[in-house]
């Protein structure tokens, strides 16, 4: 039985490190973009140098990796890390809500195979999308993947070279959402009060916090204090590249850990199999980030 679990757990493992070794950088490395999505001109600053926008303006600013910082207006400054291993992102000083929403066509431009809905809330109005939302002040590319940025339109159906089953993403800020909504799929998602202004969900909420972990086993226990550890070093880090540095730790600590877990009386124990899975499943979405916000 612990032979099974181990292979099991392994497996997924296996799984899971891959897809942080080798992320799919979507040609967006550096370059994060902005909106102004309200009736209003909003200004910000990033670096010290002022952006002002328009209502309905897009535009995009290149950063290098390295730490920078964003203001709003009111003064409040974020501070933010760009890594090396990043797709860059959206900055939104003003906590708009953007969304990257999922579609997937056939070669015949024909909607096939949909990704997984989620329940979501728009102006108030409650959907079932493959849909994703975010109001973080920096949303992080890599977490908030989009194969057409905000202000790209997609393209036209005959532009469009699909290959079969091919998923495309969008992201979108609220108005430009509203307006493909409406024009795509013919559906009202204006506010139908002012109260629901202000009723969206959100379904990403960027956790900076490394997971702690209570095993009951000391020996699982100290091999997971030595990936927090290990996951202290890459939030403080101001090396670029420290993902490099620490890819073969993490590899060889997790597996580590799932061959401690397997042989540990505790491994029987249904609790202590999901603070397990948790603890690396939380461990490697953090590996994921290619922006820390400080």
């Amino acid at each position: 039985m612990k032979a099974i679990l181990k292979v099991s757990l392994l497996t997924t493992v296996m799984l899971l490190i891959t897809a942080c070794g080798d992320l799919d950088i979507m040609g967006n490395k550096g370059k994060f973009y902005y909106s102004n999505p309200t009736e209003n001109t909003i200004s910000f600053k990033v670096d010290g140098k002022d952006y002002l926008v328009e209502p309905s303006q897009y535009g995009s600013v290149s950063l290098a990796s390295g730490e920078h910082t964003l203001e709003d207006n009111t003064g409040h400054v974020t501070k933010f890390m760009v890594f090396e291993h990043n797709s860059g992102g959206i900055l939104n000083p003003n906590h708009g809500v953007y969304y990257t929403f999922s579609e997937v066509y056939t070669e015949q431009d024909k909607k096939g195979y949909q990704p997984a809905p989620r329940n979501v809330t728009i102006y108030g109005h409650e959907l079932s999308l493959p849909i994703k939302s975010s109001d973080a002040v920096v949303i992080d590319g890599n977490l908030f993947r989009c194969t057409y940025p905000i202000g790209k339109a997609l393209p036209g159906a005959e532009n469009k070279q699909y290959k079969q089953e091919d998923i495309k993403s969008k992201c979108f800020d609220q108005s430009e959402l509203i307006e493909y909504f409406a024009n795509e799929h013919d559906q009202n998602l204006v506010p139908n009060s002012p109260q629901n202004e202000e009723n969206n969900s959100i379904s990403q909420h960027l956790s900076y916090q490394v997971p702690q972990a209570a095993f009951r086993d000391p020996q699982v226990q100290s091999v997971a204090n030595e990936i927090i550890a290990l996951t202290e070093t890459l939030k403080n880090a101001n090396k670029v590249d420290i993902h490099q540095d620490l890819n073969k730790q993490y590899h060889q600590l997790t597996v580590q850990l799932v061959e401690t877990y397997t042989e540990s009386p505790s491994s029987n124990m249904a609790e202590e199999y999901i603070k397990l899975n948790g603890f690396i499943k939380e461990i490697n979405k953090l590996r994921n980030y290619g922006v820390w916000v400080r």
